[in-house]
């Protein structure tokens, strides 16, 4: 008889990724970083919103099939995370609130939320863009401009 061999179990709940930076600062490339590197399954709202909907990111629409197909991908990221495997959200949270709300949503899942920073460019400032802070209660890694793998601020 062939016994089939699986891989062990993390000790630790999987992880949901989260992105947070000015516009234009790479959020995209770190998703696809953070994918290979963990490994993760990585989640982008762009691409979702082109294969499902064709709607240009400035159509009055978008925000509500944006809403619709976030929920969408969280249904899935949850199904992978409940097997073991890390999620990448790739879209930028501007907001505190937003991140509070993925936050929340991993945490009553039972999996742990982690925040990526990326700095913005320099002389560049987005008046939307709220800088992730230690209150909001999620681990915070600063990605250096450099790059490429963020590291912990604690």
């Amino acid at each position: 008889m062939i016994m089939k061999q699986y891989p062990v179990r993390r000790a630790t709940a999987p992880t949901l990724h989260l992105l947070a930076s000015p516009d234009g600062s790479g959020t995209s490339d770190l998703a696809r970083e953070l994918e290979r590197s963990h490994p993760a399954v990585r989640f982008t709202l762009d691409e979702w919103m082109q294969q499902l909907y064709r709607l240009p990111d400035d159509d009055p629409g978008y925000r509500e099939f944006a809403d619709r197909c976030t929920a969408l991908i969280w249904d899935t990221a949850g199904q992978v995370l409940g097997a073991g495997t890390d999620a990448v959200l790739d879209w930028n949270l501007w907001s505190r609130s937003e991140r509070t709300a993925w936050r929340d949503r991993a945490r009553i899942a039972g999996f742990r939320a982690v925040v990526h920073l990326l700095p913005g460019r320099a002389g560049r400032s987005d008046p939307r863009f709220e800088e992730p802070c230690a209150d909001e209660e999620l681990e915070i890694r600063i990605v250096s401009p450099e790059r490429k793998l963020p590291s912990s601020l604690d």
